[in-house]
């Protein structure tokens, strides 16, 4: 589609070197020139094409992540949208390729709790970039061979279960950022309290 709107906009010009040469009118008479449509190169859409990929790229990392600068971790915004079991929840993390990114993997319990927001106005109490779609998402913790954690953001709590229930259980993912990367923007710091600096000073 994007090509398509480029060649449509290109339509009745003569490229050379970004810009528009007229042609000379078939009416002399007429003042106005006349353009004729250049041939749209494989070179010219395929950068096109990678400026939108670019730009693809950058909106996901802006909505569809969130960087927690408090563990240092990035989260993906949404978690798997549907009941699950732990082993498929181990699987759809390891499979998932997000904001450019192919190193999720289901967060370990304490990753979990770190995640946890308690001043958070939604019901369940987590970054407000972050959207769950109920109350509990797998970890990555095993608490026997057969039963793994869970941890409930509405309560607090860390819940264990058997690695194939999947009644309300989630896959969130979660990936630890290499050194140099960049990344989407932060939860935004909270201001200090006004008083409390005052009195400091």
């Amino acid at each position: 589609m994007v090509r398509a709107l480029i060649c449509t906009v290109l339509a009745g010009l003569v490229v050379s070197h970004g810009q528009a040469v007229a042609q000379s009118p078939p009416d002399e008479t007429s003042q106005t020139p006349v353009f004729t449509a250049p041939f749209a190169t494989v070179e010219f859409l395929d950068q096109i094409t990678a400026a939108e990929e670019e730009r693809r790229i950058l909106e996901e990392k802006l909505t569809k992540v969130f960087m927690d600068l408090k563990s240092g971790l990035m989260w993906a915004a949404r978690d798997n949208g549907r009941d699950i079991d732990w082993r498929r929840a181990m699987r759809y993390c390891d499979d998932l390729e997000l904001a450019s990114y192919s190193d999720w993997r289901l967060p370990a319990l304490d990753e979990l709790e770190g995640l946890y927001r308690a001043m958070s106005a939604s019901q369940y109490k987590v970054p407000g970039e972050i959207r769950l779609t109920s109350c509990c998402p797998w970890s990555s913790t095993k608490k026997s061979e057969d039963s793994a954690w869970n941890f409930n953001f509405q309560y607090r709590k860390p819940f264990s279960g058997g690695l194939s229930y999947t009644y309300d259980l989630r896959a969130l993912c979660v990936r630890t950022p290499v050194s140099g990367e960049s990344h989407p923007l932060p939860e935004k710091p909270k201001k200090k309290d006004k008083k409390a600096k005052e009195q400091k000073g």
